[in-house]
């Protein structure tokens, strides 16, 4: 899991491109969220801004991400 940060002015833009690809979660009010190594391939395909946040995803965020993802 990878930690990003989404500037606020393009926020739902990103989003939006994120979303269609599968969840993400949120885990801070900073526009913080965890997102998939697929998530962050269309980041950069799209040219999305985004920062990633090097930072220790902890135990209890990859639970709520795990929760929010479709079981395979």
């Amino acid at each position: 899991m990878i930690k990003v940060k989404i500037p606020r002015e393009t926020w739902h833009r990103t989003w939006k491109s994120l979303l269609q690809e599968g969840p993400i979660t949120r885990v801070s009010k900073d526009y913080i969220y965890l997102i998939s190594d697929r998530h962050l391939q269309i980041l950069q395909e799209k040219q999305l801004p985004f920062e990633e946040i090097d930072a220790v995803v902890s135990p209890s965020e990859k639970i709520r991400h795990l929760l929010a993802s479709p079981l395979q």
